[in-house]
């Protein structure tokens, strides 16, 4: 149980390494104008482009094998 455990949490880790990476600036710009923001449809609007940048770094990810997703991770 605890191999499993231990092996989950290092693919969870890898994938936040690999789709931090992916994001890079351009989440990080909209997280700020999500969080900063006091207009409610600039906050929308970020939050909203911010889902699908997620949605897509998920499908990108999930579309890779696990030889295939070590290997970007190793660079």
């Amino acid at each position: 149980m605890t191999t499993n455990l231990n092996t989950a949490a290092a693919a969870r880790a890898e994938y936040r390494t690999w789709a931090t990476e992916q994001l890079g600036a351009e989440q990080l710009r909209l997280q700020d104008v999500a969080d900063t923001t006091s207009r409610p449809q600039t906050r929308a609007m970020a939050q909203r482009n911010l889902d699908l940048i997620s949605a897509e770094i998920n499908r990108r990810w999930f579309a890779l094998t696990p030889n295939q997703r070590q290997a970007k991770m190793r660079g």
